[in-house]
């Protein structure tokens, strides 16, 4: 751990590497350009300043501690320091004479960049405030769905085949080894002396149902809704889509919902989380409906819009 006041090694080493600094000039070109100081109406002038250079130094070291960085700054030497503001004119006087030239222009990459960069801004600005119990509820109530715990399902079974034995041979076969395992009792572990070998698993141990559906079908885990549950008792044969089952079910929690005390900080987050994305999606909707949009030149059944800016 960092002592406080000490600046960490790492930070020092980045700042004072000047390979480092090169290798990333592409990634970061455009990315500092909202962080760089107005130079007012002259786009000759470069004007470097202590936040800007702390600034820049946060995207190349992709850190964001600007105390941390505030502090490296002051103990780099004279020639380390003037390397960093000779970095930072580099790319500064590179983004301006690109931006002049319209290399900007019909550049993807450097589109969904700066679009990227404005969300993360939004979003980043966004954190929602702390949640009141009573909008917490109101949440968890409306959406209490989401947070049903699924039904859990332990069972054994015996299987066979019917691609392998013909579906009446199957259906035979199984019914006639009922008998034999319920009058010897036959427990849990006992099924891997009999029937064929199941595609899947043998033992369902707490599987939920949607698992057990994958695996058997629904036939079969509907079935299983209506067998009471036994350590000793066998039930079949129960048919799926590749034969024949004898189970012997020995639990099942059917499906609850849990209280809000129990997963209020699963719930807290999902809200807030929720409340976050919400006034993300307004904020930037706001910002597209602030232009015009005329439509031309596609079908007829396409609304040529003049404006599609919100009347307040």
């Amino acid at each position: 751990m960092t002592k406080p006041g000490r600046v960490p090694a790492w930070v020092l080493s980045w700042l004072r590497d000047p390979l480092i600094h090169f290798l990333v000039v592409g990634g970061v070109l455009f990315a500092a350009y909202g962080l760089l100081v107005p130079d007012g109406n002259d786009p000759r002038r470069i004007t470097v300043s202590r936040d800007a250079l702390i600034s820049f130094a946060q995207y190349r070291a992709n850190t964001f501690q600007f105390d941390v960085l505030d502090q490296a700054l002051d103990q780099l030497t004279a020639a380390e320091r003037q390397a960093l503001v000779d970095e930072y004119v580099r790319e500064e006087a590179l983004y301006r004479e690109a931006i002049a030239m319209g290399l900007d222009q019909g550049d993807e990459v450097i589109r969904q960049r700066l679009i990227q960069r404005l969300e993360f801004l939004f979003e980043d600005n966004n954190e929602p405030a702390d949640v009141g119990r009573d909008e917490l509820m109101e949440f968890y109530t409306e959406y209490s769905d989401d947070y049903i715990e699924p039904a859990i399902y332990t069972f054994t079974h015996v299987f066979f085949n019917a691609q392998l034995r013909g579906e009446a041979e199957a259906h035979e076969a199984a019914t006639q080894l009922l008998t034999e395992l319920n009058e010897q009792s036959i427990p849990f572990s006992g099924s891997l002396g009999y029937g064929d070998r199941p595609l899947y698993f043998q033992n369902y141990i707490e599987r939920t149902r949607d698992f057990i559906a994958a695996n058997l079908g629904q036939d079969l885990i509907s079935k299983l809704d209506h067998l009471e549950p036994s350590t000793s008792t066998w039930y079949g044969p129960i048919q799926s889509p590749y034969g024949w089952h004898l189970v012997l079910l020995t639990s099942r929690e059917s499906a609850w919902l849990p209280n809000l005390e129990e997963i209020e900080d699963r719930v807290r987050e999902d809200y807030r989380r929720m409340r976050k994305e919400q006034t993300q999606r307004q904020q930037l909707d706001e910002i597209i409906n602030s232009y015009e949009v005329n439509v031309i030149g596609l079908d007829p059944e396409f609304r040529n819009a003049e404006s599609v800016k919100e009347e307040n």
